[in-house]
């Protein structure tokens, strides 16, 4: 899909015209998609044709995604689907730390529980949560944290802050993507790599993850009221496997990218691949459909673009495999947060 003159956009079209036929096939349609294909218009009145940035899995891939993940690497990753959840998803987000047991658990938010109708394609935000007694460490993982508050989030913070329950929220300070489109992939990739690094390190709290009380990647740490409390996070190496802007990764305190420490792909044990090679292997030259961030800015990383082809690959693979459309919709009733 990538080459070295940027995004081979004749074979991500013939990729979505593959899927969508495979889609049909089990049922979904125009009007209830599994993905969408996220089309950008570049300068209409010029006459030049349109690009395609990317695609977003929609309700069913997402709770897919989540599934497959748990089940290859026995991590729990929620997405909450508004058209489910609706202005109640506070209430799911506790139900989901009850049956924690204390373990981290990833969430993925929608910003907005306005929309009532399936296959919600807004901005999302990732989120790992875990408590420990009567306190809940919550990393903010938002992939362009500027764009607008959490309302589910919020008032989840609200209730368990109010119940007694000491809060602390360690967020990202600035954007990681150039594109607005990528924010489902992103979510998913982050809070596997999260959850992932905690259940194989044998972290007994997120604080111990991000380096504990001397970590010097926790900062600006705020008492908000008497039990919520906010910090600055700066993302260790093993998370920035995502990001699209190399400045993201300055702006986290590492000056050039080869001198960044290098990250596991695979495991803890593996051989280690180092950022600057990830970041080359799935850089290509940015278009007008992923615009720069700042005037130097001439590359970004398209990993979440190739990772969004194969993530609908790998969905419309789980159900082929179901043999009728009865059994494909107990799966998805299964796999859905009741």
């Amino acid at each position: 899909m990538l080459t070295q003159q940027g995004i081979d956009t004749d074979y991500q079209v013939q990729l979505i015209e593959n899927y969508q036929r495979r889609a049909e096939r089990l049922g979904y349609s125009n009007r209830n998609p599994l993905f969408k294909p996220v089309i950008e218009f570049l300068e209409p009145a010029r006459g030049k044709p349109s690009e395609i940035a990317g695609i977003k899995p929609l309700d069913d891939a997402m709770l897919i995604l989540c599934d497959l993940y748990r089940q290859k690497y026995g991590i729990q990753i929620w997405p909450l689907i508004p058209s489910q959840v609706n202005a109640r998803g506070n209430e799911h987000i506790a139900k989901c730390l009850r049956a924690s047991n204390g373990d981290a658990f990833g969430l993925i938010v929608p910003s907005s529980v306005t929309q009532t109708t399936r296959n919600y394609s807004g901005h999302v935000v990732p989120y790992v949560v875990q408590q420990s007694k009567n306190v809940i460490q919550i990393m903010n993982l938002d992939s362009m944290p500027n764009a607008q508050q959490n309302f589910l989030m919020t008032n989840f913070i609200r209730d368990e802050s109010n119940a007694g329950n000491d809060v602390i929220e360690f967020k990202v300070s600035d954007d990681r993507q150039t594109s607005k489109n990528g924010c489902k992939v992103d979510s998913i990739q982050i809070l596997k790599d999260t959850l992932r690094f905690y259940k194989e390190g044998d972290f007994d709290s997120l604080h111990s993850l991000l380096g504990g009380t001397e970590s010097t990647r926790i900062k600006d740490r705020k008492q908000v009221t008497p039990h919520f409390a906010t910090a600055t996070l700066m993302l260790p190496p093993f998370l920035l496997k995502t990001a699209q802007r190399g400045a993201f990764i300055r702006e986290q305190g590492y000056e050039n990218v080869a001198g960044v420490q290098p990250f596991q792909e695979h495991s803890l044990d593996a051989l280690p691949q180092s950022i600057e090679r990830h970041r080359s292997k799935y850089s290509a030259p940015l278009s007008a459909a992923t615009p720069p961030k700042t005037p130097t800015e001439k590359t970004a990383n398209h990993f979440l673009l190739v990772k969004a082809y194969h993530q609908i690959g790998k969905v419309l693979d789980k159900l082929e495999s179901f043999e009728t459309a009865s059994d494909r919709q107990h799966y998805l009733r299964r796999i859905s947060i009741q």
